[in-house]
């Protein structure tokens, strides 16, 4: 019963996340369900690291609720702590468009609850899909140009 219920709820979340999200909205509706389906509802505790710096990126996240923090970790063990992550926020999508490792460390700052889409849906559902690539590739970029700001900074 719980998989029943865990089943509907990340159907429900992925459904409303993506009719409202506007990085989604080059979808036509039939798109929209499919890629629903490839989401995985994840619940991960305080603390939980999501992307660590370095390594290749294996999924796109979608922050449904909670908070969280990517930090760039200099080679001091230092971390410099980027703008908070909110409420339907995405990321890691730099290291899946860009096929590179992942440029900073995320991790959860409370408890939250996440959608995520591993990398070969990604490259079949939204890779493929013009204005979704230039959508996050536009994320990406405003988040690479934050990055070299804040390090210039230091």
């Amino acid at each position: 019963m719980e998989q029943v219920v865990q089943a509907f709820c990340r159907k429900r979340a992925a459904d409303n996340l993506l009719r409202t999200h506007p990085i989604f909205s080059p979808l036509r509706l039939e798109q929209r369900r499919a890629l629903a389906r490839e989401f995985q509802l994840q619940r991960v505790a305080a603390g939980t690291t999501l992307l660590t710096a370095g390594a290749m990126g294996d999924a796109l996240y979608l922050l449904l609720r909670g908070r969280c923090t990517p930090y760039h970790v200099h080679p001091d063990g230092q971390e410099t702590p980027y703008p908070v992550l909110r409420e339907g926020d995405v990321f890691g999508e730099i290291s899946l468009l860009m096929d590179k490792p992942v440029t900073a460390m995320v991790r959860a700052d409370v408890p939250s609850v996440l959608l995520r889409l591993d990398r070969s849906a990604f490259e079949k559902h939204i890779f493929s899909q013009p204005g979704m690539r230039d959508a996050l590739l536009k994320i990406g970029t405003e988040r690479l140009q934050r990055t070299a700001r804040l390090l210039g900074d230091r």
